[in-house]
């Protein structure tokens, strides 16, 4: 039943109020611009990712509480209590996605995230993502602001996992398959690695785009760790993607760094495990559970200081 009423959802206008949601088992697709420099600043994924098979291209009109002031688009620092704020929820478990009191990077909560192997699939995918309302238009600077904590039991893997993605969306109408995200924030062995991947074309064959890496770097645990994206989307050389680590400009890319599709990409955090997509494949893992807080997403009006995670 779940499986005909996402399908539904997908192919579908649908418009579903929260009680609506959590009837459909958990499972359901809810209905749904360079600009101000940083401190810092002067003046489609690796092997064996895949990503959700389809995104809703009409998103649901969000409650009054969760609309923010512009420049800001969207907050979210968890001190509701819910996840009323964000869009689409893919996730198999209830506990995949939990509010907490610990560990807190600001305010009394934050959100953990957790996936397990056995976890079902979700898309032909396994992971525990949520889905930020809107796409960020081609041509267009946006600023994008969060911190991730991952516990002192985390254990290193020599498969990734991707625990933010802006994920491109693809034109069905020219029957584009499923790609690589446009730009990702992963984790692989004891590294933090910011990817990307574009494509010039008008139309993407495969997931066979060009590719790279942006940063890497080891991660700490038992910390939070802040990460700031300033991101002009673009497939042509207009393109620009900075990243700050911890309140430093660590990385500048300008180039092209999304797709050339008719709409721009979407943003998702969680877990996201290709390699487990594959029963036989080996990992080192079996559990994965790390925490997000002060989410923030603004205009290029917005600039470093609007998404910037607070407290330090």
């Amino acid at each position: 039943m779940v499986s005909r009423t996402l399908a539904l959802a997908q192919t579908q206008s649908l418009t579903v109020t929260q009680t609506q949601a959590r009837s459909l088992a958990f499972a359901l697709v809810l209905v749904l611009e360079a600009g101000t420099v940083g401190p810092g600043c002067g003046g489609r994924k690796e092997s064996g990712d895949a990503p959700a098979d389809r995104v809703q291209r009409r998103s649901a009109v969000p409650s009054r509480s969760a609309v923010p002031s512009p420049p800001l688009l969207f907050v979210d620092g968890f001190e509701s209590g819910t996840l009323d704020r964000w869009s689409f929820r893919w996730l198999r478990r209830r506990e995949s996605a939990r509010i907490v009191t610990q560990p807190v990077r600001h305010g009394r909560r934050a959100l953990e995230m957790s996936l397990r192997r056995g976890d079902p699939m979700f898309s032909k995918g396994k992971r525990s993502e949520l889905q930020i309302r809107g796409h960020y238009d081609l041509g267009k600077a946006y600023w994008y602001g969060f911190s991730v904590y991952l516990p002192r039991g985390w254990k290193e893997d020599y498969r990734a996992e991707v625990v933010a993605q802006w994920f491109a969306t693809r034109d069905e109408d020219l029957g584009e398959r499923p790609r690589s995200p446009s730009l990702a924030l992963r984790i692989k062995k004891k590294h933090w690695i910011v990817t990307y991947r574009y494509d010039r074309k008008r139309l993407s064959v495969g997931n066979t785009a060009p590719k790279g890496k942006v940063y890497k770097v080891l991660y700490r645990l038992g910390a939070w760790t802040d990460w700031v994206f300033q991101v002009r989307w673009s497939a042509a050389d207009d393109g620009l993607t900075r990243v700050w680590r911890d309140g430093q400009l660590v990385a500048t890319r300008k180039g092209p760094n999304t797709y050339n599709d008719a709409v721009g990409p979407i943003l998702k955090l969680g877990i996201y495990k290709a390699p487990w997509n594959k029963p036989e494949t080996k990992s080192a893992v079996s559990v994965r559970l790390l925490y997000f807080d002060e989410v923030r997403v603004g205009t290029s009006a917005a600039g470093y200081a609007g998404v910037a995670p607070r407290g330090r």
